[in-house]
């Protein structure tokens, strides 16, 4: 099922909520640009409103990976079915 992006009065509600959220649980050690991505396809991202930004920065996974690939999803699903984590312990 394909997601639909909120309209733009309710992403920037969405948005404020976000930057709270971050304000109250996260630890401020720097200031954080307020955007909140919503997804990503290939190497790149999109935030509430629709907006596309290409990822210069790409985390661990994303940097080999790329975001939503299909195989990658389809193989992830299967698993998270079956085992998702085990401790080391």
């Amino acid at each position: 099922m394909a997601a639909t992006m909120p309209p733009l009065a309710e992403a920037t509600s969405a948005l404020d909520e976000i930057v709270a959220l971050e304000q109250t649980y996260l630890v401020q050690n720097y200031a954080r640009y307020p955007l909140a991505l919503h997804r990503g396809k290939g190497c790149y991202v999109y935030d509430l409103e629709g907006k596309r930004y290409l990822d210069l920065i790409a985390g661990i996974g994303v940097n080999s990976l790329g975001y939503a690939h299909p195989r990658i999803t389809k193989v992830i699903r299967q698993q998270a079915g079956l085992l998702l984590h085990t401790s080391n312990l």
